[in-house]
């Protein structure tokens, strides 16, 4: 009885910190304009408000078939509001369940949360159609269900979450489907029983959920043909031309002229199907093949030419994202301000002691290298660090919490 009395206490402070969250969105909502941050994911959603399909399988469905599902229950700038205040909404959520997973009291969890309610990148797209708060989620949710998988260990409700964790998260963002290898390996590191079954049972689980979203919203199952579009723009004769001159269109600029030295000529329009046969809109699945191959073969054949651009994506990777908001503007300082979440975490983990047997730094090293690893193999751009920010300044939050409690433990003991 004192447990449950303890939880619904402890739930009392996450209701808290989402009242808080709920106000500032609203605010937000009331002050900023509209904007149709990406219509790739726009014209799906307002597909899908319509006629309940999203006919396109270039891009992940999950963000625009959360939003056309809003928009066809709120018609307008409403309806967007309303999709992404959920998501802000769940967001906060999981930043204070992960605090609490690393050591945090339900109150510490609800201070250091408050910060994480005016995260800019997150409340401020309240009224965009931007799929980077979604992958957010998606990527903080998959720390929160590995951790209670390593620390449960024979807990089944873990694989069940697992599942339907990473099955959201491919639905929304077709490369974390890295996060299910990743498991596999914790099961067989830290040696939790029927280790075989359970990768086979999460696996299966969350085939399952993108099988029947996919029927669901697309008619069929298909895999985002996006993979190999981005493939052949992060490796191609004007891949560094494209990073270089462009600021964040993540190198797509480069497909056009790579294209026209093969012979095609190809044009680039969102607002035109990309499905239509014949048709040279590179987006068409028409090209898919041909991008596999061309990468390929531009990657064998100039092997130290991707080294360079390896490095290239990495720093493009890391550094702020300024193409909106100048250095010198507040807006820009906090983007400059946010590249410091990776360093400082790494510097936490080498000057803050781990309590032994503790996985959390481990599987939060390897949870970034997995996210980050098909960017640097594809293309990239400062927007797609935003989930790697939040994991960090989440993690390195936990870290000083425990750092703290340690050094008052010991102060006590004197």
């Amino acid at each position: 009885m004192q447990v449950r009395k303890n939880s619904a206490k402890d739930l009392r402070w996450l209701a808290f910190l989402l009242a808080f969250g709920l106000i500032a969105a609203l605010i937000a909502h009331a002050r900023l304009p509209f904007t149709l941050e990406l219509t790739e994911y726009g014209l799906p959603s307002l597909e899908f408000a319509r006629t309940h399909r999203i006919s396109s399988a270039f891009l992940s469905i999950g963000y625009s078939a959360l939003v056309g599902c809003a928009l066809s229950i709120f018609p307008g700038i409403s309806g967007l509001a309303v999709a992404n205040i959920t998501i802000y909404l769940a967001w906060v959520s999981v930043v204070w369940v992960v605090l609490r997973q690393l050591g945090a009291t339900a109150r510490a969890a609800f201070v250091i949360g408050l910060a994480f309610v005016l995260y800019p990148d997150i409340l401020l797209s309240v009224n965009k159609v931007y799929q980077t708060n979604m992958t957010s989620l998606c990527l903080l949710a998959c720390l929160s269900a590995v951790l209670y998988l390593v620390r449960s260990r024979t807990s089944y409700r873990a694989d069940v979450l697992l599942a339907i964790v990473v099955g959201v998260a491919v639905l929304c963002r077709s490369n974390l489907f890295v996060v299910l290898p990743l498991t596999w390996f914790f099961l067989w590191k830290y040696k939790l029983p029927n280790a075989l079954l359970r990768a086979t049972g999460q696996t299966l689980g969350a085939a399952l959920i993108y099988v029947a979203v996919t029927i669901a919203v697309h008619g069929s199952v298909f895999w985002p043909q996006v993979g190999s579009y981005v493939l052949f723009s992060g490796a191609n004769e004007y891949t560094e031309q494209d990073m270089l001159t462009s600021y964040d269109n993540a190198a797509e600029g480069s497909l056009i002229p790579a294209l026209k030295l093969r012979g095609i000529d190809a044009y680039h329009d969102w607002g035109r199907p990309d499905n239509i046969p014949g048709d040279n809109e590179i987006r068409n699945p028409r090209f898919a093949h041909l991008y596999n191959v061309e990468a390929l073969k531009f990657a064998k054949g100039h092997p130290l030419t991707m080294v360079k651009l390896t490095g290239l994506k990495l720093a493009i990777f890391l550094r702020p994202d300024l193409q909106i908001h100048p250095a010198n503007t507040v807006g820009g300082l906090l983007k400059v301000l946010e590249t410091c979440a990776l360093p400082l975490w790494i510097f936490l983990c080498f000057f803050t002691s781990n309590a032994k047997g503790d996985p959390s730094r481990l599987i939060v090293a390897l949870l970034i290298a997995v996210y980050t690893l098909p960017h640097l193999l594809s293309v990239t751009a400062p927007r797609f660090r935003t989930p790697v920010d939040v994991v960090c300044l989440v993690a390195s939050a936990g870290m000083l919490l425990v750092w703290r409690q340690q050094r008052q433990a010991s102060e006590a003991a004197r």
